[in-house]
Parts: C-alpha cells; structure tokens; sequence
C-alpha cells in the first residue's frame, strides 16, 4: 500500500523557522512532513515503515543542510539492483584505470583491402595490416585495462565477410587478453549482417564486455546501449563498489524519418534508459534510495555520524535540501548501514562513447579546444537534446566520439568535455601526412588518510600518433576534484554564520565551478563559538 502525506499540527517547529530565509523552507516541512498532533496519544505513524522506530518528535531535531557530509542508506531492495554484472574491470594497485579508444578502423578484408589517404612513399604494401600493426603498438605502449572501439569498426562495403572481417579487426585486442567493448557506427551493417546480426557477433566474441541492449529494458531504439562499472583498487574500501561508470550507446546509422536527411541520432528512448541508469548509479554510490510520492520525492538517509554515534539523519523531503539529525538508531539499522560498501562523497563520475557526433561539438572555434578541427561537425540534422541530457543527469564528465576522421579536438561544454579521437584506421578516409592516432584517457584514484586508495580524483586524457616516435600530443585535464574551492564569500554562509552560529551544526552549500561539482563546508562549535572554514 502507497503511504501518503497528511498536513498536520508541526509538532515544535524549529527556531530557525522565525527567520528567513528558513520561512520558505519551514513552510515545505509544515505541508508536507507528517507529525503528530500535540496532546493525543496515538501510535506514532511514519512515512515509511522502515523508520518507523526511527521518528521522535519535532522538539529533538535541529536542521543541518549537509548534502556533503550525509551519507545514504540504500534498502535491500534497491540494492539488489545493482548486483555484479560479471565484468572484471577494476583499477590497478596504483590506483589507475587505462582506457584505449580506437575510432574508425573501417576495416575491410585485410591484406588485399588497400590504405587511404597516405603519402606516396607510404602507398606500396599498405593496407588493413597497418591498422592491425598500430592497434598491437598501441596496446604494448598503454597497457590498457580497457578498449573501446568506437564504430566503424569494419567498412561493411568493403567486407566481403562481415564477421571474418570483425574476427580480423579485433584480434589484437583478444589476443592480448585485455578487456574490450564496442559500439555501431554508420559503416558496420553495409556488409552482410544486420545492425542486429553485427552486434551480436561482438557480444559473442572472447573477451568482449559489449552488451546487445540493457537486460532490464524490454524496448529501446539501436543495438549496443550497456553500461559497465569499473570498482576500486581490490582490498580498498571500494572493491566492491563502482567509482567510475562507463555508458555505450548507439548513435545509429542513417536517419529513417522521411524528409529528415542525414546521420541517425540517440532516440528519447534511449535517453531515457540512460538517465534512469546514471540516477540509479548516482544514488548507489552514495548510498541513496529515493522514492517519489504525491508530495515530493523523499529520500531514506542513515548514517552514524562517528564510528561510536547512534545519531543518524531523517526522511526530509530532497528539494529542500534539509535533513534532520536525531537519536537512536536501531542495532539494526545501524548494522544494515555498515554492511554496505563504503559511500562516497559525490557520485562517480561517468564516461560517454558513441560514434556519432552530437550538434553540440559544432560550439568551438580554435580558441576554446585542445586538438585540430580540420573538417565539418558531421551530426544529425536534428538535435535529439541529449547533450541537455547529459548536462542534466550531472555525472558524465566527458564524452568520445569518432565519425569525422581528421578532427581530433576536446572542448568543455556546460561541465562536460566533448571529444574525437581521430581517425585510427588506414583503410578510413583521413589526410595524406597527418599521422593516424588514438586517444587514452586515464583516471587515478585518491589517496585516503590511512594510505589506502579511495574515490576517483582526476581523468585526463593525451593522443598518441602513429608516427616513428609513437608522439603523444594535447595531455588534457578533463575533470579533478582538486579544481573545487570554497566559496568562503556566499551570502549564504554569511546568513549561516551571523544567525545559527549558536546550534551546533554542518552546513554545505553546493557549487558548479568551471563544471564541476564543488561543495563548501562550514563548522561551527557551539561551545566555543568558534567558526572553521
């Protein structure tokens, strides 16, 4: 049965409620938290069952606005949702995770399939055995502990055997034993398998963790959407939790709605398999179960402030974002809470690979990317609005793509890094004396207090050339934690400060700079009256 919310008589509304900007906020509480009435000896209802042993009454809560310091409970069921899905990808004892991206192969029969746009010294012998070369070089010089073909992974036109030629292309990467996923291009089904028929031969192949579609949803547009979660250092905190979240998607082939020219596009179904994925994602790395009732969406917190404290946040509605501390907490909440993996402070941060590009990269100019733009931003001629998406859902730090060969640029946009790799294989169109490449992206952990490996604190990414020298070019810094400051100055924490210094309380304002997610803390010592920042 659905519980729902009954305004009532607020039992001992908060002193804070007397001044603003807290009347606004008070009022939401007043609306839509459900309290006893004074005076009346009733059975104590809760909004959920399972804090019923949870709830006292008003008088013994004090407001602390701390979507940084609190720590969420996911329930059992929720957590049985995010079981292991059988990948092997974990970061390295020294705390990194290596990802090979590798755009365009256009792999055709092999040695008779001749190379593309090279310089005349280079025409004799070439052929789809270069790219087979560059790709074992590659993997020699990175060590990659995943890589990710990006589409295009064969030119179907040229393939007499699509699946030999599939075989051939990606032998490198099962021969080295390493990790592989892949995604469609345009190119892939124009030999003798279906988009279907491709993708299906990729899931199949040894060592790919390629996926046809999302298990759990039973109609979604294209074939390839899947998501995989790298955990943390085995023995961390976080072996057994993902803290970097890779998503796959299929930007499809040619558009099939009549007067609608052009490339494909990610479909709103899609979309929406990836922002219920990256919700759900985001909460369990935080330990958050959110549930949505007629009054607002809620969430279940519980945590022990100290290793030896039964306090614990309430149920308070999110879009507040107020939470109450109160005690006791049951021994068996408190034990349901330290059974699970370690929370982290934010949610994971979240990689996006496709093959086509959105409108979006047609934003830069020279002055504001790292890289070459040498050709037309070949998208959709329709905006699907899943860059807003992406802005929106907060967790995807960065998004590689590949489709237009001979730009190999990176820009920020709204908090997210849009990037090609650049053209990889030779059998692909590209420029005579401008080398083929890859790009790697490389995400490093935290060290922890106790010396111990933690969340993940920077991703960057550098291109390597196929060239004599195997060059690398355009090191890039896509997304740190160590880029977030405290905003000492906001009007907000002044209020704090002047009004409430008296209540022992934490007090976090969240903060977007340079697109990232940054929060600001204040600690106030009731005893002392001292304030650190």
């Amino acid at each position: 049965m659905k519980q729902r919310f009954h305004p009532r008589t607020v039992c001992n509304p908060s002193p804070f409620c007397d001044s603003d900007p807290w009347t606004s906020i008070c009022s939401t509480l007043r609306s839509s938290y459900a309290c006893e009435k004074k005076k009346k000896k009733k059975k104590k209802k809760t909004i959920f069952p399972l804090l019923r042993p949870l709830v006292p009454p008003m008088a013994n809560l004090h407001l602390v606005v701390a979507p940084f310091v609190v720590l969420l409970l996911v329930s059992l069921s929720s957590a049985s949702a995010f079981k292991e899905q059988g990948q092997s990808l974990r970061f390295s004892e020294k705390g990194e995770f290596r990802i090979l991206q590798v755009a365009d192969m256009h792999y055709g029969d092999g040695e008779t399939t001749p190379c593309e746009d090279v310089l005349p010294q280079q025409v004799a012998g070439c052929s789809d055995l270069n790219t087979t070369a560059f790709l074992r070089r590659m993997i020699a010089a990175v060590n990659p502990h995943l890589i990710v073909f990006t589409g295009d992974n064969i030119f179907g036109f040229d393939a007499t055997d699509a699946a030999s030629s599939m075989n051939a292309a990606f032998s490198p990467a099962i021969s080295s034993n390493i990790p592989w996923a892949a995604v469609l291009g345009n190119h892939d089904q124009e030999s003798m398998l279906s988009r279907a028929g491709v993708m299906k031969h990729i899931v199949g192949m040894k060592h790919s963790l390629s996926q046809f579609n999302p298990a759990e949803v039973e109609d979604i547009d294209g074939f390839g959407n899947y998501n995989l979660e790298v955990h943390g250092v085995e023995g961390s905190a976080f072996e057994n939790k993902s803290v970097l979240n890779l998503y796959f998607l299929d930007s499809g082939d040619y558009s099939t709605v009549p007067f609608i020219p052009g490339y494909g596009w990610i479909k709103p179904s899609q979309q929406f398999w990836f922002e219920n994925t990256s919700k759900k994602l985001q909460n369990y790395s935080q330990g958050c179960e959110s549930r949505t009732v007629p009054a607002g969406t809620y969430r279940i917190c519980v945590k022990p402030v100290t290793s030896t404290s039964n306090t614990v946040p309430a149920l308070i509605p999110a879009n507040t974002g107020l939470y109450r501390r109160f005690r006791p907490i049951s021994d068996e909440m408190e034990r349901a809470y330290m059974n699970k993996p370690e929370a982290q402070k934010a949610p994971a941060p979240g990689l996006a690979y496709f093959h086509i590009p959105l409108p979006e990269f047609a934003s830069f100019d020279s002055s504001n990317f790292t890289g070459v733009k040498q050709e037309g931003i070949s998208s959709a001629s329709v905006n699907s609005g899943f860059f807003t998406t992406l802005v929106e859902a907060g967790d995807v730090k960065a998004v590689f793509i590949g489709h237009d060969h001979v730009n190999d640029f990176c820009g920020e946009l709204t908090g997210i890094h849009l990037c090609y790799a650049g053209g990889f294989g030779y059998h692909a169109y590209g420029k005579a004396g401008w080398d083929r490449r890859a790009r790697v992206v490389v995400a490093s952990l935290e060290k922890t207090e106790n010396g111990g490996w933690g969340a993940v604190k920077s991703i960057k990414t550098r291109k390597y050339l196929d060239n004599q020298q195997l060059t690398t070019i355009d090191v890039q810094v896509l997304w740190s934690t160590a880029t977030c400051s405290l905003l000492s100055d906001s009007p907000f924490l002044h209020f704090m400060l002047q009004h409430v210094f008296r209540h022992a309380f934490e007090a976090v304002e969240r903060n977007r700079l340079a697109g990232f997610e940054c929060f600001a803390e204040v600690h106030v010592s009731s005893k002392a009256r001292e304030v650190e920042i």
